[in-house]
């Protein structure tokens, strides 16, 4: 049997991801947030944690070698309490190669948690939220894929904190690998970061372009975020500073598709845009998990979208913030 702080060798496919706590015998320590600050799990390169016995740890972080075939990973037992909201944030990047294929996601058996981003070259953060139903001990998975056999994975600053919704109201998703270009995005579009100057919060914005020539004026590009908590019956305040490289017209809301078997809910707002920062926003109300079942789920997730038909074909996004009013 393996101890505690003895290697393991374990790669996964999809199908066995969920499987992880099978493969890793070994004794678990649980850390109290006392312990890590408000973190609920110890540093990544701890002992505790599961990783195959050639990745490297040094300091806060640990660095996992590709396979091209499977996932390999890295895991932390979390003690999960019952219809609670955790919120997971990290830091990741590839050294090396990053071909486009290289791919990292957060799993678990909570309901509904699967998240996976694609990555860059560049160090980036990672953040969702996991919505936990059941109380025991939960397998958190940090996941890593890559068509690049000499890729390496570096993950650091880990930290898994319980979500209060009701203390905290507001919710501003900066962080790029909190969003993904959504599925019916058109070919050609980009989803991407960009340094900008002209704003008061200077540092890299999300970056939404369409191709310059766009064939028959139908091209569409849109993100969804990480799911974020969203209760049925309140009031909620969307807002974000936009510009474009011309003026045209985008949109900003929130989105409940969560599967076939629930009613869609759908809310947004569409605004015109112009070539200097500006706040846009509004404000809605929720409606009843009688009328949307799926707002039981107690998640949305953030949209942003940009369509074709005007000259704006580059979209600037900063402090993308969700806000419970009421």
């Amino acid at each position: 049997m393996k101890t505690r702080g003895q290697s393991l060798d374990f790669y996964i496919t999809e199908e066995e991801i969920m499987k992880i706590s099978v493969c890793c015998a070994f004794t678990i320590v649980l850390f109290s947030m006392n312990v890590f600050s408000d973190s609920l799990c110890p540093p990544v390169s701890d002992s505790s944690w599961a990783r195959p016995r050639n990745a490297v740890t040094a300091g806060n972080a640990v660095e996992l070698p590709a396979n091209t075939e499977k996932y390999t990973a890295t895991s932390v037992l979390l003690n999960a309490k019952p219809k609670t909201i955790y919120e997971v944030r990290f830091q990741v990047l590839v050294k090396g190669e990053a071909k486009p294929e290289s791919r990292i996601a957060v799993n678990t058996t909570m309901p509904l948690a699967y998240e996976e981003r694609f990555l860059s070259p560049n160090a980036e953060v990672f953040r969702t939220f996991l919505f936990n139903d059941t109380t025991g001990k939960k397998w958190i998975n940090f996941l890593y894929r890559s068509g690049n056999k000499n890729g390496v994975m570096r993950i650091s600053d880990v930290t898994i904190r319980e979500f209060d919704p009701g203390k905290e109201k507001k919710i501003i998703l900066n962080e790029p690998l909190a969003w993904r270009k959504a599925n019916w995005s058109s070919p050609g579009t980009v989803f991407t970061t960009e340094p900008v100057s002209d704003h008061i919060d200077t540092g890299d914005a999300l970056c939404l372009s369409l191709p310059q020539t766009v064939q028959n004026a139908k091209s569409t590009i849109a993100l969804r975020s990480c799911p974020i908590p969203f209760n049925p019956d309140s009031e909620y305040r969307i807002s974000a500073w936009l510009k474009g490289n011309a003026p045209g017209t985008a949109g900003l809301g929130i989105d409940c598709w969560f599967g076939k078997q629930y009613k869609h809910y759908y809310k947004g707002e569409k605004f015109s845009i112009g070539t200097e920062w500006k706040k846009y926003s509004f404000l809605f109300r929720s409606p009843s998990a009688a009328e949307f079942p799926v707002l039981e789920l107690g998640r949305t997730r953030g949209c942003v979208t940009l369509g074709s038909g005007t000259n704006l074909k580059k979209l600037y996004l900063k402090n993308w913030t969700i806000e419970k009013t009421r």
